[in-house]
């Protein structure tokens, strides 16, 4: 049964300012540059400007869109991020208009909300991503374009601070979800991993699990480990693995181990679905998920926002890795979408599997 609660756009011409944090918390190193529309170098540092959040260091990448394209992209990355991880997906997106992606307090390098004395929440990391819009975006329009946990922060947002909802034309989530039983885990099991990524948060055990066993020779030893059994040391597949090892060290130099373990944590208990949104959603979905149960996404997504437009990706991994380029990321955004963030309309997508 549906929540009484019914979050729906309304007629007002700006986000709204119920964040506790309000606009004033939240200050940019400078303001957006110059920069020619479009993606004109291939270095995302080129794009990365400073992001403070209540004395907390982080970054953000802000990326003009191609000439003639005036949406404005708000895109949330998940659980183990790193800006530069999704590079592929800011190009892709920057076709359809100007891509904004903000580092989340304890994920990417930005400092975590443990040196401020406040716990790494679903909650605070709404409210924080509130504060981004309002001081962000101001009176105008945007689409949201959120990865896995990403997806959850965004719809808790829009549920904490419903007067943003009336600024979203378009929400879109890629291998997100809602709700613990979206998981493709038991009960006891998502219990028993919640208590153990609970006592792996805790402040004498996080440091030192990540000095013992995620540090990068440890790293680099777990993913090398079937290349020094096998045969070929050489060759496309070593390399893509050694990619995927030197990428996983800078992960967990960039994330705070604290922080990764309790909203990991957070994530076992999830319920985003005690709150209606108003506004349809497109649920980007993976074939071969081992992480989320699609059709429970599905139907979860429909207990919250007014409808679900589904669209199927045929690869097997809960989510592309950052050494994937373009390309790979261009499968994220399927043809159905792509008309849509074009600015076209028609019959949505209907899921056929």
């Amino acid at each position: 049964m549906r929540s009484s609660c019914f979050v729906t756009p309304t007629n007002a011409s700006a986000p709204g300012t119920t964040t506790p944090y309000g606009s004033a918390a939240l200050r940019r190193g400078r303001t957006i540059g110059r920069r020619r529309p479009g993606v004109t170098s291939s270095a995302p540092m080129d794009y990365v400007q400073p992001l403070v959040h209540l004395g907390l260091r982080g970054r953000m990448l802000h990326v003009p869109g191609e000439p003639g394209r005036d949406r404005e992209i708000l895109l949330v990355y998940g659980h183990h991020a790193l800006l530069e991880r999704w590079w592929g997906l800011v190009q892709v997106l920057s076709e359809y208009g100007t891509v904004t992606m903000p580092d989340m307090p304890g994920f990417g390098g930005m400092e975590s909300f443990y040196r401020i004395g406040r716990t790494p929440s679903i909650d605070e990391y709404a409210d924080f991503l509130a504060a981004v819009v309002e001081r962000h975006y101001r009176n105008r329009r945007f689409t949201i374009f959120g990865i896995s946990l990403g997806f959850v922060v965004a719809t808790r947002m829009l549920q904490r601070h419903p007067t943003l909802v009336n600024a979203v034309d378009l929400i879109a989530s890629v291998s997100g979800w809602v709700h613990h039983d979206d998981l493709r885990l038991p009960g006891s099991l998502r219990q028993a991993v919640r208590q153990g990524s609970r006592l792996l948060s805790l402040p004498f055990i996080a440091p030192a699990l990540q000095r013992a066993l995620f540090n990068g020779p440890s790293v680099r030893a777990a993913y090398n480990f079937p290349i020094q059994r096998s045969k070929t040391r050489t060759g496309p597949a070593s390399e893509h693995r050694r990619r995927l090892a030197d990428l996983e060290v800078r992960l967990w130099k960039a994330n705070d181990m604290r922080t990764h373990w309790a909203t990991f944590a957070e994530i076992m208990a999830l319920d985003n679905r005690n709150c209606e949104i108003g506004i349809p959603v497109w649920q980007v979905y993976i074939s071969g998920d081992s992480y989320l149960d699609n059709d429970a996404v599905r139907r979860s997504l429909l207990m919250i926002y007014s409808d679900c437009y589904s669209c199927r990706v045929d690869l097997a991994v809960h989510a592309p890795s950052g050494i994937d380029g373009k390309d790979v990321m261009a499968a994220l955004v399927p043809p159905r979408l792509a008309h849509v963030l074009h600015g076209h309309h028609g019959k949505p997508e209907i899921r056929t599997g």
